[in-house]
């Protein structure tokens, strides 16, 4: 399950939100309890000291993961021979009917459960209270009907393990990042709103970063728990060994997502559109999309117009297909040497891909790609990154997972980059180059 919010232990200062809606009598409609007297923040404060300090009681915020947010409250009181009794209430009435108390109810539960070491939950809900619906979907047990209104309800732990075994994901988020302190946060962001009916993994390949994309992923991890699953390496391993070597084996999914640490995804049903497509078209073995090109700071420097087109082995290799925009079937071994010495691995792969099934863009613009003076391979020159193309379809020459039609194909591909790169040498006045470029 992917939550909007997350809970952490009551604080102090949290008195001077909570006073708030101490005062608003439509928060405490349905509640049992209820302020007679108007609360000030100090008799808010002075109440909450003490009650931190109760034993038999355990109090969290619920606040919300994309700006922390604090909205409500959630915990337990009664602690006793591990029972506890639930309470909770979204302060924040805009978020009313949005399931934040919903998932709140889910992250208090694995708080009780695997925490606290409780062996039942109990909670009292007024049968008219709007919120009732959601405790019926996730299996609370009825015990009684009071005369007050109130509902009694009941909550095992025999129940919870049994909801909390892990969904096995259907797609699997590669994410591979070094030195993106600046930008890691809008990847992650851009993989967290995604909006889908099935389960995701996001395998996260941190190279040992010598700026704060560790700590920012660190916080992720807290905020998504068994979603996000970092790889935090001792040592930079370079980039095809941490794709291929470290996390590879760890994507799980039938189907996997790329997205480098500095690009980011734009359109929340991106992931679902195109699992959507490959569920649908069995023949078909990667599709991707269109992105946008930006600056460092997200200045937008070219954008291509979506279509769907359809692509076969032989086409694909003329074609540019952004890494960051496919989602392939998880159906080829990784375990072979050359996915980690090839120069450009993106280009492997997707060749390696296409003898399983054919490549359809579809029509849509999903995410930015971003080019900066660090990026792995905007940072380059150009005669770099023409070396780099060249000498990876030489290497894919060489290789023994493509056949003799392909090897062919990846000849006639290689001669015209070379003529391609050579004249765009030329008009830029870098003859030697140009000319080097047609022997390598």
């Amino acid at each position: 399950m992917s939550y909007n919010v997350y809970i952490r232990p009551l604080r102090e200062e949290d008195a001077l939100t909570s006073y708030q809606w101490r005062n608003d009598p439509k928060i405490w409609r349905f509640t049992g309890s209820r302020p007679d007297r108007y609360i000030t923040p100090e008799m808010e404060r002075e109440w909450l000291v003490l009650a931190l300090r109760r034993e038999n009681e355990k109090r969290f915020a619920i606040c919300l993961c994309e700006d922390d947010t604090y909205i409500g409250n959630v915990f337990f009181t009664d602690i006793n021979n591990g029972q506890a009794l639930l309470h909770i209430f979204i302060g924040e009435m805009r978020f009313w009917g949005k399931n934040r108390a919903f998932e709140s109810a889910w992250l208090a539960l694995e708080q009780g459960f695997t925490q606290l070491g409780f062996e039942q939950v109990n909670m009292e809900m007024h049968k008219n209270n709007p919120g009732i619906g959601n405790v019926i979907r996730m299996g609370w047990q009825q015990v009684a009907e009071l005369e007050n209104g109130f509902i009694q309800y009941k909550y095992t732990r025999q129940q919870f393990e049994e909801a909390a075994k892990p969904a096995t994901p259907l797609l699997s988020v590669c994410i591979l990042t070094y030195n993106h302190g600046k930008y890691i946060r809008q990847c992650l962001e851009g993989v967290m709103m995604q909006q889908t009916s099935f389960a995701l993994e996001v395998i996260i390949g941190e190279d040992c970063s010598t700026d704060d994309t560790r700590s920012i992923i660190r916080e992720f991890e807290l905020k998504y728990p068994g979603i996000i699953k970092p790889i935090y390496h001792e040592q930079n391993v370079g980039g095809q060994r941490n794709a291929y070597e470290f996390c590879w084996p760890r994507l799980t999914g039938k189907y996997i997502a790329v997205c480098e640490g500095d690009d980011y995804w734009t359109d929340p049903l991106k992931l679902q559109k195109q699992v959507d497509f490959l569920e649908a078209n069995k023949d078909f073995v990667l599709c991707f999309h269109e992105v946008r090109t930006v600056s460092e700071n997200d200045e937008v420097l070219r954008e291509e117009v979506g279509e769907f087109r359809m692509f076969d082995w032989k086409s694909m290799l003329y074609q540019h297909i952004p890494t960051m925009s496919v989602v392939f079937r998880n159906c080829i071994p990784n375990s072979h040497k050359d996915f980690i010495h090839v120069t450009y691995g993106d280009v492997f792969l997707f060749t390696v891909l296409s003898k399983y099934g054919k490549i359809a863009e579809l029509g849509f613009i999903g995410g930015n790609y971003r080019r900066h003076p660090g990026g792995l391979y905007g940072g380059r020159t150009m005669v770099d990154k023409y070396r780099g193309s060249i000498e990876t379809r030489k290497f894919m020459k060489r290789s023994a997972l493509f056949n003799e039609d392909q090897k062919k194909e990846i000849e006639k591909a290689m001669w015209r980059e070379k003529k391609k790169f050579a004249k765009n040498l030329f008009r830029h006045g870098n003859i030697t180059s140009s000319i080097k470029i047609l022997f390598l």
